[in-house]
């Protein structure tokens, strides 16, 4: 099978460099960013890919993303650059919450449980407090139609974002539309706001006679950590399969993780310094809790997987 990168290619994207003893090693000047960022180094075994435990990125088929939309990937050194140059990203925990805002929801398709499962899942996932706040002026700000304008309603998030919020994401059973063609979800990185759609996620759902609240909670959380993802400046990821991956159709989506690879980890671990284990084991819980029977089964086996890196 041929791959979007090679394997040394993911590993100068994750920052690693081969030193005198043939060793992997991280690149001493990223060491030196630790300490001007304010975040602890963390421990090289949670990015080495150890027997191939994360799979490379395949190169597309014809109707896939990369297919259509080039892109170089974003390694671990032009993360750093973009956090450098960004206010908004130096300081992420003194804006340190993150909105959930329910955008003309249909209650027979988005109920409570799984707006609340939803909520639990991104706080454990970005290690940041989730307020769900149900705002019915949002919703006055939109017409009666099936159909949203992505831009549009980016731009109208950004007036209801908070002081103390770091992103601001509205929930919708409605249609999106962006530049001409219906997408899964839609954000901004300046703006700080995003926006996601069940809809076809439900259709594809009940197409394949597979509807259920837990399916559809763990499709809406991939997505829409995808889309806070890009508020903390990830790009999308070319190296492994990752959460981050860009998808251009529902069989497409269908193949990505919900976890984040070891590039786009190191990303987010630098900006928000969060435990890493204890991250994995509170994943592995709340899988456990919704019955996200294969997830829980990776996080289980990644965990055990650094433990070789330990001996």
């Amino acid at each position: 099978m041929d791959f979007v990168s090679t394997e040394l290619e993911c590993q100068v994207a994750c920052g690693f460099q081969i030193n005198s003893k043939n060793e992997q090693c991280f690149f001493q000047k990223d060491l030196n960013l630790y300490k001007w960022k304010k975040t602890n180094i963390p421990d090289m075994k949670w990015f080495v890919n150890l027997n191939n435990f994360y799979q490379y990125l395949p190169k597309p088929l014809d109707d896939e993303w990369l297919n259509y939309n080039k892109e170089n990937g974003q390694t671990f050194k032009n993360y750093i650059r973009l956090v450098k140059k960004s206010k908004n990203l130096q300081n992420p925990l003194i804006k340190s919450k993150i909105f959930l805002m329910p955008l003309k929801i249909d209650e027979n398709i988005f109920s409570k449980f799984i707006l609340n499962g939803l909520a639990e899942f991104v706080q454990i996932y970005f290690d940041i407090d989730v307020i769900v706040e149900d705002d019915k002026n949002l919703n006055s700000k939109f017409d009666k139609s099936d159909l949203i304008d992505g831009i549009k309603a980016l731009s109208i998030l950004k007036t209801f974002k908070k002081k103390n919020s770091f992103s601001t994401v509205a929930i919708t059973t409605c249609d999106l539309v962006h530049q001409d063609s219906f997408v899964f979800g839609l954000s901004d990185q300046e703006l700080q706001v995003c926006i996601v759609s069940l809809y076809r996620y439900v259709q594809h759902l009940i197409d394949n006679r597979n509807f259920t609240e837990k399916e559809l909670l763990k499709k809406v959380s991939s997505v829409i950590c995808h889309e806070i993802g890009h508020t903390f400046g990830l790009e999308h990821c070319i190296y492994y399969r990752c959460i981050m991956n860009g998808s251009n159709t529902l069989e497409e989506d269908d193949k990505l993780p919900i976890y984040l690879c070891p590039v786009c980890l190191r990303k987010l671990h630098f900006l928000l310094n969060f435990d890493i284990e204890k991250r994995y084991l509170n994943l592995m819980e709340y899988c456990e809790k919704y019955e996200f029977k294969g997830e829980y089964n990776w996080y289980q086996n990644r965990l055990d997987n650094s433990k070789i890196l330990n001996k």
